[in-house]
């Protein structure tokens, strides 16, 4: 009802108004307006909300209450017996030990030297290299004493020099052979008997005892110096 009445006072305020107009347009000389037709329309229903019928609440079936069990009350222990202490004599005093004599006084400290250590003595191959040259010297000079210039030697004024290798086995055998000839088989020949006899009075010395050992021997045969061997 209130939306028509404002409907309705609305419509005859615009009749009021084009009325007024269209007066003020026929004073003037101007063409009549047709008159102005105003209907009412109902307005729609408003849409009225679906109400749903609520669901049915479906309350779950509880299971029944279980019977509680108190378990059944514990013994109490009996307390054990308690043993009696039995009193005893208080330990006997140890004897007085007699006072400690005083300590003798501390000797004086001195100086701790310690012995420098011995350098390292010769390897075993340099007592044998020493061994060796030392058994070579001594084949030597015991060569001087077998040395003589062969007589065809110097009557033909033949010089030479002979280079000599001694080879002593583990046995003690010994064997020479010319290394470097003279070009002179008459000195070459001297050389191996001079060296054969010096070697025969040297003994060999216990370090090269079986062993292989090789030497290299030398014989100049000079007419200048007849002492030259």
């Amino acid at each position: 009802m209130l939306l028509y009445a404002i409907l309705g006072s609305l419509a005859l305020h615009v009749a009021l108004l084009f009325g007024l107009s269209m007066e003020r347009e026929t004073a003037k000389g101007e063409l009549p307006v047709p008159p102005l037709e105003a209907r009412l329309v109902e307005p729609p229903a408003p849409a009225l909300p679906k109400i749903e019928p609520p669901e049915p609440k479906v309350e779950p079936i509880k299971p029944p209450p279980r019977p509680v069990v108190k378990p059944a009350p514990r013994p109490k222990p009996r307390p054990a017996p308690v043993a009696k202490a039995i009193p005893q004599a208080p330990p006997a005093e140890p004897p007085a030990e007699p006072a400690a004599e005083p300590a003798a006084p501390a000797p004086p400290s001195v100086a701790r030297v310690e012995p420098r250590p011995a350098p390292p003595g010769p390897s075993a191959g340099e007592l044998e290299a020493r061994e060796r040259d030392a058994y070579r010297r001594a084949v030597m000079d015991a060569a001087r004493r077998h040395n003589r210039y062969p007589p065809l030697a110097r009557e033909n004024n033949w010089e030479g020099e002979v280079q000599v290798g001694m080879l002593i086995g583990p046995d003690g055998a010994v064997s020479l052979s010319i290394k470097r000839s003279s070009k002179h088989a008459v000195l070459d020949r001297q050389a191996l008997e001079m060296f054969r006899r010096a070697q025969a009075q040297v003994p060999l010395p216990a370090g090269l005892r079986g062993k292989q050992i090789t030497l290299e021997l030398r014989a100049i045969y000079n007419l200048r110096d007849q002492g030259s061997g």
